[in-house]
């Protein structure tokens, strides 16, 4: 599945697909998925990661059920990806990194919060588990650490997982305005830009990114309790 392998193994890459020969192994094994499954009521879907959707065309329509965006191709062209996914049916979610150890928890939750308003139905951490090294050097990618080696404690868990929950929360109050009360997502967007974005020119800065930049955490706290006010609201 790595494109170095091509050569040795295969002459398609089936993850993050780039070239004719990668959609094309895709959409043959998807359609053999979605064969066999037919219409048995089965909790299994095909999925794929595709960093460069752009050059999916239609290629994957009416095979592939979700698609799992690299966050820089979603938040560069958001409004590609929603046109996409109205089109061929396709759900998708992002992928990335969680914030580094030494910066802001507040970076995941405004990942979370960005991206549903972006269009996307969630966010994967595209790794989670880390060694016993993990415990004494920071490793953005450790989420749940297995820590019997260092400390003999089975598992510790990054505080960064309270940050997804609260993201999370959040999501679930937006979702709620388009469902209870007849708010459409572009509506609610253009709300969540007007209260928060990533500080332009702060260390770190990337408006194409999703956690980078120093957050205003007042306003995301406040952006939190209008939502509140506005689900009690008759």
């Amino acid at each position: 599945n790595k494109w170095h392998w091509k050569g040795s193994s295969s002459w398609w890459n089936l993850d993050e697909p780039l070239s004719y020969d990668d959609w094309t192994a895709l959409r043959y094994y998807g359609s053999l998925f979605r064969q066999a499954k037919n219409d048995t009521p089965l909790n299994f879907i095909f999925r794929a990661d595709i960093s460069m959707p752009k050059w999916n065309h239609d290629s994957l329509n009416r095979v592939l059920e979700r698609m799992y965006v690299q966050h820089r191709a979603l938040f560069r062209n958001p409004e590609r990806l929603r046109k996409l996914a109205q089109k061929s049916g396709i759900d998708f979610s992002a992928y990335g990194s969680l914030n580094n150890i030494e910066s802001s928890n507040q970076r995941t939750v405004f990942w979370c919060m960005r991206a549903y308003v972006e269009g996307a139905d969630g966010v994967l951490s595209w790794q989670s588990l880390g060694g016993s090294s993990a415990v004494n050097e920071a490793d953005t990618n450790a989420l749940i650490i297995d820590a019997r080696d260092a400390t003999g404690i089975d598992w510790v868990v990054s505080l960064r997982m309270k940050a997804l929950r609260r993201g999370q929360q959040n999501v679930e109050l937006m979702a709620m305005l388009e469902k209870e009360k007849s708010y459409k997502r572009e509506q609610i967007r253009h709300f969540f830009y007007k209260f928060i974005m990533p500080i332009k020119h702060s260390p770190g800065y990337d408006d194409n990114n999703d956690n980078r930049g120093q957050i205003d955490t007042y306003n995301m706290e406040r952006f939190r309790r209008i939502l509140l006010d506005m689900l009690k609201a008759p």
